[in-house]
């Protein structure tokens, strides 16, 4: 561990009111459950970040705030820096209290009740909620999968749109759980169809910054070209650390679709983020690179060391995590879906994301568990240590 992550490291955030640590007894039930679950980082977000809220609390005067220049720079320099992304530009900038939060205002200013939102699923299952509480209409297309490797299927999303004709496709890039990176092949195919059919293209991609060694992003609106181009969120809040602060980014390429975010935000009254959140992604994007390699670093060494542990394992199949820090493993093969609950909370004592919350109709498919792997090497290897031994428990070993 350099440095850097032994200063961020934390091993037990329970009694700081953590959701992810402090919510265990009551979401799962055994208070002894180790926590990896909610998706935030078991590490301190980086030193710029806590010192520059420091010098604002140390200030003393929390009024009325103008966002800076600044803040608007970092963002468009982090992107052409880290992911050589020029296309973004000031004015399509706007800023939500959160993706999901983003999700919902976005889809009731640009679309009517009823109209189609198709997601690839499975998928993070807050995008149910923004289909059906916005009284807009679900539409799934399954993502093909063969060994725990997943892809789209080209024929069977084309269909679905022609069949079901969605105003929208809500892109998951990378996609969560899945922990794909879409190629730009893959990305252009679907753009592609969703051209020819109409469809307007809402992208995701809060984990972008996220990526596996060997992988790179590309942002579905660097691949359209005119009008209609893709609508962005993403965030500091899964790169650094600060889902807490409630501060992500919108790029909204169209002057339109600009026009009718605003009108409907101004409807609401306007929702601005706080001076803290604007001061925190700010030093975030300025000064957080150095400290985003060591954690990816961390991250990476977690998936190979569950990957290695469950490899002995048949009917064990662990999903290639290519990015995102969230792990997707099917258990079907050893464990019947019915009791992968039990086993992972009293078997294991480990308390996951179960693959059933990520499927539209609940059961689907039971058999999946999703790990977070943004927890120092320490907390990880407990949790590989109690999956490798609940498994040998129930085979006789």
């Amino acid at each position: 561990m350099n440095d850097i992550l032994r200063e961020a490291a934390l091993n037990d955030r329970s009694g700081t009111d953590s959701l992810k640590w402090d919510a265990v007894t009551e979401t799962f039930g055994p208070s002894d459950a180790l926590p990896l679950w909610v998706a935030d980082m078991d590490f301190r977000t980086p030193l710029c970040v806590r010192e520059a809220l420091k010098r604002a609390a140390d200030h003393g005067a929390f009024g009325y705030y103008k966002i800076p220049d600044r803040f608007y720079e970092s963002i468009l320099t982090w992107e052409r820096k880290r992911h050589g992304n020029s296309l973004w530009q000031r004015e399509w900038i706007r800023t939500t209290n959160g993706v999901v939060t983003g999700l919902y205002h976005l889809v009731r200013a640009l679309s009517e009740p009823e109209d189609g939102v198709l997601l690839l699923t499975p998928i993070y299952y807050p995008f149910y909620r923004v289909v059906k509480r916005t009284g807009r209409t679900l539409v799934c297309c399954p993502l093909r999968e063969e060994k725990g490797v997943y892809s789209v299927d080209m024929e069977a999303f084309e269909r679905t749109i022609r069949e079901n004709r969605p105003r929208f496709f809500l892109l998951c890039s990378p996609h969560n759980p899945v922990g794909r990176v879409w190629t730009k092949e893959e990305l252009s195919a679907m753009l592609e169809v969703c051209r020819r059919h109409g469809v307007r293209v809402i992208a995701d991609e809060i984990h972008h910054d996220l990526l596996m060694p060997g992988h790179t992003h590309i942002s579905a609106a660097s691949l359209w070209e005119g009008e209609g181009r893709p609508v962005t969120f993403f965030s500091a809040s899964k790169t650094f650390n600060l889902a807490g602060m409630k501060c992500s980014v919108l790029m909204l390429p169209d002057e339109a679709d600009r026009k009718r975010f605003d009108d409907f935000e101004t409807s609401l009254g306007g929702e601005e983020c706080s001076s803290l959140d604007y001061i925190a992604v700010t030093a975030a994007f300025e000064g957080g690179g150095d400290w985003l390699d060591a954690v990816l670093e961390e991250i990476h060494g977690n998936y190979l060391l569950i990957r290695e542990a469950l490899s002995p394992f048949p009917g064990v199949t662990v999903s290639p995590l290519e990015g995102t820090y969230l792990l997707w493993i099917d258990l079907g093969g050893r464990i019947p879906a019915e009791k992968i609950r039990d086993f992972m909370l009293n078997a294991c004592r480990i308390a996951p994301d179960f693959g059933t919350w990520f499927y539209p109709k609940d059961g689907e498919t039971g058999a999946h568990i999703r790990l977070n792997l943004a927890a120092p090497r320490k907390t990880i290897a407990t949790a590989a240590e109690r999956l490798v031994s609940g498994l040998k428990e129930r085979s006789g070993n």
